[in-house]
């Protein structure tokens, strides 16, 4: 079980890496595509760390833990007896670690996600702003004063 959480952490931290990627070339369908596998993979987080949940308060009533069911991984592991111990504490050290890169990585996510939210909202401002006043000019010379949108150069 917690080697399957392991794996499912690590999956979640490698689909940050790819919605990274897909986040720096605009790739909606490939950041779909991704949404859809974490939801898969939260779930099956959500599972086993039920049955996590139930595994740890059971050994901490066993070991009489007064922290019970809130007990860590870390906690249990410094009550039992070897080889346990070490086996649940290389777990416990393993999940740490990559819940710590998986949540850097989500950071950095979250931050590039941000960025481009200020960049398309300044755009699409420019956009709503609209109308400048130009002035245009003929044959004859200066023309009155217009009022164009940019987009009108281009379209």
């Amino acid at each position: 079980m917690l080697a399957g959480l392991y794996d499912a952490l690590k999956q979640l931290a490698t689909l940050a890496d790819r919605k990274l990627e897909a986040l720096r070339d605009a790739d909606a369908e490939a950041l779909h595509g991704i949404a859809a596998r974490e939801h898969a993979a939260l779930e099956r987080i959500g599972r086993l760390d039920a049955q996590r949940s139930a595994a740890v308060a059971r050994l901490a009533q066993a070991l009489r833990l007064e922290a019970g069911a809130e007990a860590t991984l870390s906690q249990l592991a410094s009550c039992c007896p070897q080889p346990l111990a070490s086996r649940l504490a290389a777990r416990a050290a393993g999940l740490r670690d990559v819940a710590t890169v998986l949540r850097d990585r989500n950071a950095q996510a979250a931050c590039v996600a941000r960025d481009l939210y200020t960049h398309v909202r300044g755009v699409l401002h420019e956009v709503a702003r609209g109308c400048q006043e130009t002035v245009g000019y003929g044959p004859d010379g200066p023309r009155q004063h217009q009022r164009q949108n940019w987009i009108d150069a281009v379209g």
